[in-house]
């Protein structure tokens, strides 16, 4: 059946983050969603003009999502996500269920803020596709991991977030890496491979998470390599026509 549905394209490395990042730190996820919806309201205040006091700005995350029309029976979870598909839906119902460090789940935490999974997701993915979310990440992830208790446990899960902060940064969607319990009651990272017989779990050592971590100088041209083209450009431009 085809219909016109909001759905967020999960190709776009952003998106593809904010939904690795809701599914297995919820807590990041609605830090980074609080961050991005302060920095829309900014940015929407200052383009209208919007500094008098008494006026209030409220935050929309629909825009941040993408209207399509498709054959939602065909629609595949690799390709956009939405909640008019039973497989959307119950994703989104997953992530909606996942708890935060303070007791209260991610949908009732989107809920008491007047927004939906998706939309949330979408506004993060939008945030995250630049380097100044990505780097705002980066900071939260820091003071957030330095805060668990165990210190292998934190070391392991921000090396996992920064190889997919790097992913993003350098146009690559997050690696489908989750995590399971070991022997010791801790968190191990584990590379989830699909396969005709169901998915397969590989536990990640240091070094295996370090061969999915795009290497700094990738990150650094990735985030800036457009401004510093532009800038280079534009001083060849500037030497051309003085040199008339």
């Amino acid at each position: 059946m085809t219909e016109v549905v909001k759905a967020l394209p999960l190709h776009k490395p952003g998106n593809s983050l904010a939904v690795w990042l809701a599914a297995h730190h919820p807590d990041l996820f609605l830090a980074a969603l609080k961050q991005a919806q302060a920095q829309r309201v900014a940015s929407r205040m200052k383009l209208q003009g919007l500094g008098q006091d008494g006026i209030t700005t409220t935050f929309d995350p629909e825009p941040a999502l993408q209207t399509i029309t498709v054959d939602t029976a065909s629609i595949t979870p690799n390709d956009f996500l939405t909640d008019t598909t039973p497989s959307g839906s119950s994703f989104l119902d997953s992530i909606g269920s996942g708890f935060t460090s303070a007791g209260s789940t991610v949908g009732g935490a989107l809920s008491s803020a007047g927004s939906s999974i998706l939309g949330a997701l979408g506004s993060v993915g939008s945030y995250l596709t630049s380097p100044t979310g990505l780097n705002s990440l980066t900071g939260l992830a820091k003071t957030y991991f330095a805060a668990q208790g165990a210190a292998s446990t934190a070391q392991t899960q921000q090396a996992v977030l920064q190889a997919q902060i790097g992913r993003a940064a350098t146009g690559q969607r997050a690696a489908p890496i989750t995590y399971t319990t070991g022997a010791n009651g801790l968190p191990v990272a584990v590379y989830a491979t699909q396969t005709p017989q169901g998915t397969v779990y590989q536990p990640l050592s240091q070094q295996g998470i370090q061969s999915l971590t795009p290497s700094p100088i990738s990150v650094f041209f990735g985030q800036y390599g457009l401004y510093i083209g532009l800038g280079v450009a534009a001083l060849l431009a500037i030497t051309m026509a003085m040199r008339r």
